[in-house]
């Protein structure tokens, strides 16, 4: 059974993108036995006010781009 989606192209873009605007992030996969699937998670420092942030989702690129709304709002 395969638990975690396959990386595509468009997650290390999401990646790259991620990098410009934050100069420290880490990426985790999670989850359950007996789960289909799990999900992402990316711990990051917001730069805008210097605070630790965690978002989640499906994909990396999901989780990235909530990261970046995150970061563009403030």
């Amino acid at each position: 059974m395969q638990y975690m989606n396959p990386l595509v192209p468009e997650d290390l873009d999401a990646l790259n993108e991620l990098a410009k605007l934050t100069w420290t992030w880490d990426v985790h996969y999670w989850t359950e036995r007996g789960l289909s699937h799990g999900s992402f998670y990316i711990n990051f420092r917001n730069p805008k006010n210097n605070t630790q942030e965690r978002v989640d989702g499906f994909t990396i690129s999901e989780a990235v781009n909530k990261a970046i709304i995150i970061i563009n709002t403030i």
